[in-house]
């Protein structure tokens, strides 16, 4: 009887050991559905999604919305990134969840449960049939995988992102992605659309790249994205308006924003510096230039003549020496003062290009707008 037992005993041992465990990590997500050229009429061979499709289904991420159809360009829902979401974290940690639900009606409880309980979501969302925001996809399928498996392989800055502010709920997840190189934005430069529906195309894209890392796209974004201020919000606009046409307006408002956007997001005195480079550089070219500003430093150490003015009229004139190291207007020497204790309540710090004329050979070829405000 012993001798029995212990034969049993073996036996079972040596099958349980033939049983391959489930594969866990990257490792885990393999080939599991077979997929057929034209399987979905709507994802033909060579389109653009065709590939990302084809990996999602095959990986036993997404399914089609009928045996024949896959609608790419339909939007995603929520309960369909929360199904997304919670295969792949099942299947990176082989948690062998089955998801059975009970009655067709309830298809979705056992993925928000699990959901819930792995920490993919925080709350449940009031309708699962939604379509999903491209920055709530991005959040949901951002917490199925951990940073081992989706680590930083593009470098992409803080602020980089043209319209993923600081400070939005979402902002982590999408850098986070975009470094790891799961999202690349919509255009060179990066942007991403935050609260656009994202399409079920798109979506194939994201949770292919997920699974296999040979996916996972190219993208740099090393400078701090610079905003300016459209040209109707400017604070001097109705000035600068003055006897010019909108084309006019429009190339000097290109030509500032030129000027000032490699100087975005450095120090005023960085700004200033860089600034000043810029348009000592135009006047080597030959260009005459008018420059109206209330930088006293910067007017200093630009200008070749100073006219300062007072209450719209003309208080003195001369040499950037002349105004600056031997005023004889009260009002310079107040100012001038006023400047160099640090005070800048009547010399306001805006550096505002405002109506300068670009002249060569006698003709305008247009008038230049530029301020260190336009970031605001």
């Amino acid at each position: 009887m012993k001798k029995f037992t212990s034969l049993l005993l073996s036996i079972i041992l040596l099958l349980s050991l033939c049983v391959p465990a489930s594969a866990t990590g990257i490792s885990g997500f393999e080939k599991k559905m077979d997929y057929k050229e034209g399987q979905f009429v709507d994802v033909p061979a060579g389109s653009l999604w065709a590939a990302n499709v084809k990996t999602a289904y095959e990986f036993g991420l997404m399914n089609g919305v009928s045996n024949t159809e896959f609608q790419p360009d339909g939007s995603a829902t929520i309960g369909q990134a929360l199904i997304m979401a919670c295969r792949l974290h099942n299947t990176y940690y082989a948690n062998e969840a089955t998801f059975q639900a009970i009655g067709a009606q309830n298809y979705l409880e056992p993925y928000v449960e699990y959901a819930l309980g792995q920490g993919i979501i925080a709350k449940e969302y009031e309708n699962y049939n939604s379509p999903i925001s491209r920055a709530e996809f991005a959040v949901i399928l951002g917490a199925s995988l951990p940073n081992a498996v989706l680590p930083a392989v593009n470098t992409v800055v803080d602020g980089a992102i043209p319209d993923v502010e600081k400070g939005a709920d979402y902002y982590d997840a999408v850098y986070r992605l975009y470094r790891a190189g799961i999202l690349t934005g919509n255009d060179t430069k990066g942007t991403f659309i935050p609260s656009s529906n994202i399409t079920r195309g798109a979506a194939a894209a994201i949770v292919s790249r997920m699974a296999n890392t040979s996916l996972r796209k190219t993208i740099t974004l090393d400078t701090p994205y610079f905003a300016a201020v459209p040209i109707k919000q400017l604070a001097n606009l109705k000035s600068i308006r003055e006897n010019l046409s909108d084309v006019e307006l429009t190339e000097a408002y290109n030509a500032a924003v030129q000027i000032v956007a490699p100087y975005a997001g450095m120090s005023r005195e960085e700004q200033l510096y860089g600034i000043a480079s810029e348009l000592r550089r135009l006047a080597e070219d030959g260009i005459t230039m008018i420059v109206v500003t209330h930088e006293m430093s910067f007017a200093r150490d630009v200008a070749n003549h100073v006219i300062f003015m007072d209450g719209g009229v003309i208080a003195e004139e001369g040499t950037p020496e002349d105004i600056f190291d031997h005023p004889r207007n009260e009002r310079t020497r107040n100012g001038k003062d006023s400047q160099a204790e640090g005070r800048n309540e009547d010399l306001r710090a805006d550096l505002l290009i405002i109506d300068g004329h670009f002249l060569r050979g006698g003709g305008i070829i247009s008038r230049c707008l530029a301020t260190l405000d336009l970031t605001k």
